[in-house]
């Protein structure tokens, strides 16, 4: 990017066609663009104040906006991107009327709207008529991308549910253990284990459930006090009442 000597920036292809016609296009020497400040994401392009004035029919085209060197008519958005800059487009809200009137109604309304960016750090890179109807391109450097909010991990509430509602029909159920031996965790607090009570089959009211031998590294039955329990799965949370209440 160049200077024209004045306040307007011209592009690499302006300058080409100044010095391939001789100094006379201007009065004053082309000088170097002024260095670009490294924490700027924008990089100076596409500042608001350099874009040109509407044509006639109120088309506005930003002079950073890149083409493809053949003058091909593809799509500019793999060039925009290589820019370093994100591309969003919004098309127009016309009148039914300025639709299909396709004529001066139309570039009238064309003429006077002022495309809204997006939310965010966006700046209007283009607008203009399309053949699916009017449309506004927008551009936003990528190191501008708000950062991606992570959801909320959806898993079992982990509140412990008294005792007095656990289920004791042999349904095996997390459990928090107050352990007296064999516990599962290396915590002098309770810890979480799986187990059950087949009170409603066999008449003892007995919890058994998993402990784990710190002295072998293996599974065992674990010894203590369940003082909390919550469903083993999701679908059993209709069985629990007050669960994540």
């Amino acid at each position: 990017m160049w200077w024209d000597g004045g306040d307007r920036a011209i592009t690499a292809r302006e300058k080409a066609t100044i010095e391939e016609h001789g100094p006379s296009c201007y009065a004053i020497p082309l000088l170097p663009a002024q260095a670009v400040d490294p924490a700027d994401p924008w990089r100076g392009l596409y500042l608001p104040a350099r874009m040109p004035a509407p044509s006639e029919y109120g088309d506005l085209t930003h002079p950073d906006i890149p083409l493809w060197p053949d003058d091909r008519e593809d799509a500019l958005d793999k060039l925009v991107h290589a820019q370093g800059f994100d591309f969003h487009i919004v098309a127009g809200d016309f009148t039914e009327a300025a639709m299909d009137d396709d004529d001066e109604l139309y570039w009238e309304e064309l003429r006077a709207w002022n495309p809204e960016a997006p939310e965010g750090e966006w700046r209007l890179a283009w607008k203009g008529d399309t053949e699916d109807g009017p449309y506004a391109w927008f551009v936003r450097p990528m190191a501008l991308r708000p950062e991606p909010v992570t959801p909320p991990a959806q898993g079992i509430d982990l509140r412990a549910i008294s005792m007095e509602s656990a289920p004791r029909d042999g349904t095996m159920l997390r459990l928090l253990v107050q352990f007296t031996d064999h516990a599962t965790e290396d915590t002098d607090g309770a810890a979480w284990t799986i187990g059950a009570n087949n009170h409603d089959r066999d008449g003892e009211d007995v919890w058994k459930f998993t402990g784990w031998c710190w002295a072998h590294d293996h599974f065992t039955e674990g010894k203590g006090t369940p003082v909390g329990w919550l469903p083993l799965i999701d679908g059993q949370r209709d069985a629990a009442p007050g669960v994540g209440k």
